[in-house]
């Protein structure tokens, strides 16, 4: 058991806006600037192959999310940080830079394996922070997709977790009963 808490961010949208990747991605891909949400709503090998494109060639025009990363800085010390990102293992080294360069607190990584690509994001971020869950005494997600935050937070049903939302210019703690209060 460690004494610290432990804080979980999501990498994508959370530490990086990927607004400019996406639309770069979907061009490339589709012919036509797509949205992150309309992103979202394509067969998955589609949206797959949009997201690695974007992390892969065009990751440099994301934009770092300055107020989330000072918020790791003033929290890294009495804290352990874990990046969880669904970027696959693949992504390892090219994510781990990114961070680096970037200067963001982490003292873990964890892309998604290979094997679980298909598995959908929710789902596989849930059974990672569960298997975390019991060696701290406190747990803080940070996450963009409001649906992962509910999911995961029914899911894990823990009063150890609380549950970030990140948005441009705000985080805002959710709560169980999926109102949310600013910070």
């Amino acid at each position: 058991m460690h004494d610290e808490p432990l804080l979980i961010v999501d990498m994508d949208g959370t530490l990086f806006f990927m607004d400019e990747p996406i639309a770069l991605a979907s061009s490339e891909i589709l012919g036509t600037r797509m949205s992150i949400e309309e992103t979202r709503g394509l067969p998955s090998p589609v949206k797959r192959s949009i997201y690695d494109l974007s992390i892969s060639k065009y990751a440099s025009s994301s934009i770092p999310n300055v107020q989330m990363i000072n918020l790791l800085r003033e929290k890294s010390a009495a804290s352990y940080i874990v990046i969880l990102t669904a970027r696959t293992e693949s992504r390892y080294a090219d994510s781990r830079e990114v961070l680096e360069k970037t200067a963001i607190p982490f003292d873990r990584l964890i892309c998604r394996g290979e094997k679980d690509a298909e598995t959908h994001d929710e789902e596989w971020k849930s059974a990672e922070i569960g298997a975390l869950l019991p060696d701290y005494p406190a747990v803080e997600l940070y996450e963009d997709k409001l649906e992962n935050i509910e999911y995961i937070s029914q899911r894990l049903n823990s009063e150890k977790l609380r549950s970030f939302h990140v948005k441009p210019g705000s985080v805002s703690e959710v709560h169980t009963s999926s109102t949310t209060l600013a910070l």
